[in-house]
């Protein structure tokens, strides 16, 4: 384990090659949030980060993660949701229900 300390980057190190892997990024690349003090607050997803949203329970986690998810996906981008309660049926569930308030209302 030693041999790989030499590998190993200082903080500034870490800091400028973040800097310049994030800068590189192009933009329109990246996921959004789909909602504007979200997006402006946060700016985009960026490659390989993963958004955990914590709440209370009724408090719309599930809700605001379906609808990232949506934006997203309508887009052309691919998404994943993973729940680690009500599992995939209640994400069609809730899926289904948003598409038909969309199109009712």
């Amino acid at each position: 384990m030693a041999e790989h300390i030499n590998d190993w980057l200082c903080w500034n190190e870490a800091y400028l090659e973040e800097t310049r892997d994030r800068i590189s990024i192009e933009p329109n690349k990246l996921c959004t949030y789909g909602v504007k003090a979200l997006d402006d607050a946060l700016f985009r997803i960026g490659t390989n980060e993963l958004v955990v949203i914590g709440a209370e329970t009724g408090m719309g986690k599930s809700t605001l993660s379906l609808s990232i998810a949506q934006h997203n996906a309508k887009q052309g981008k691919r998404v994943a949701v993973y729940y680690l309660e009500g599992g995939h049926l209640e994400a069609i569930r809730r899926d289904e229900m948003e598409r038909y308030n969309e199109n009712v209302f």
